[in-house]
């Protein structure tokens, strides 16, 4: 497949999760495996840029060797950028978009909705995006987006610790019930002071000042809950998989809101891959990774977060490694390895 060759096109930096793990990465794999070249093109930011983008795009628009795809990436704004790569698809007519699972307030967004009925196939990141998109009048396709497999299993802590990560795409949410500062007042910390004996809680990725001091307001009158908000960048891989691994368990909270059921679980697949059981919201794409009582528990309400706790603090040593292992294990589809043949026997092999 050395004369394979993709063109992707993303939106977002490659500080951005979802871009590094589902592009830059997983065109790093398929290259040094399957031999199969990349180029990644992002937004352009000047006029210089701007040409060059504009003739690389008409290229692409007359050139139909057989030996090149297209891929777009999250392409949801009305801008130059968006309406041009709008413009291949529908002329090309082969175009594969890649919706990942990061719709939010890209729902009702045309343009959005012009790139799932122009493109050819439809890449999905969680198997509820799929199901969202099947009715966009093309054909689409679940594509996890990949865990790596050379993470070590942890240690157990000696204070049980519980481990929760801001999703950075709730950043951008215009809809005040899905940031994560809401999660955590409405969600996670409830959780957190109905647990009866000491136990340390480490939160990631909230970095405005206000929003740590609120959480450390919230928590003040609990005296058996020590907060640590350590400043580990998502994109520092080494140190951020590290600090998980230390963690005992992982909470990941999910609503009944359209983007919280579709949205893949950009991180749940990471933290079980270092062997870090989760406790799950039983909603959406979430509850698909957890096998109840294996790798995890689904959880239906605030008192099943707790007796899960509970349940988890009463195990032994060994049955807790059990549990790790067991975490770990079940992303073995979800690897970086099994997507890349996977992603290589639907796309570049059909």
């Amino acid at each position: 497949m050395s004369n394979y060759h993709l063109y992707w096109f993303t939106y977002d930096a490659d500080d951005v999760p979802s871009v590094r793990f589902r592009c830059t990465q997983f065109l790093a794999h398929l290259q040094s495996v399957h031999g199969v070249k990349s180029s990644v093109i992002q937004p352009p930011t000047c006029f210089r840029k701007q040409l060059v983008f504009l003739m690389l795009v008409t290229k692409l628009a007359f050139s139909r060797k057989k030996k090149r795809k297209v891929v777009i990436q999250q392409v949801g704004a009305n801008d130059f950028y968006a309406r041009v790569l709008l413009l291949l698809s529908k002329w090309r007519k082969d175009v594969i978009y890649d919706v990942d699972s990061s719709i939010n307030h890209l729902i009702e967004d045309s343009v959005f909705l012009s790139f799932l009925q122009s493109s050819e196939v439809i890449m999905c990141g969680s198997k509820w995006m799929k199901k969202f998109v099947q009715n966009a009048g093309s054909k689409s396709f679940f594509l996890p987006t990949p865990a790596q497999t050379n993470r070590e299993i942890g240690p157990l802590s000696e204070l049980f610790t519980i481990g929760w990560i801001a999703d950075a795409r709730l950043d951008h949410s215009h809809d005040e019930c899905l940031s994560n500062i809401n999660q955590l007042e409405t969600a996670l910390l409830p959780i957190v002071r109905a647990i009866s004996f000491p136990v340390k809680l480490e939160i990631i990725g909230i970095k405005e000042a206000k929003d740590r001091n609120r959480i450390r307001q919230a928590l003040a009158g609990f005296p058996t809950i020590i907060l640590e908000m350590p400043e580990v960048g998502l994109s520092d891989e080494e140190l951020l998989f590290k600090q998980i691994s230390s963690w005992d368990l992982g909470i990941s909270l999910s609503n009944e809101h359209i983007w919280s059921i579709t949205a893949g679980p950009i991180w749940n697949q990471h933290l079980l891959s270092c062997g870090v059981p989760l406790l799950v919201s039983n909603l959406g794409e979430n509850s698909a990774l957890i096998e109840h009582g294996v790798n995890g528990w689904k959880c239906d309400s605030k008192d099943d977060f707790v007796d899960a706790v509970n349940r988890y603090s009463m195990l032994s040593p060994q049955q807790k490694q059990e549990l790790k292992k067991a975490a770990k294990h079940s992303v073995a589809s979800w690897n970086i390895e099994s997507v890349g043949s996977r992603f290589v026997e639907w796309v570049i092999q059909e």
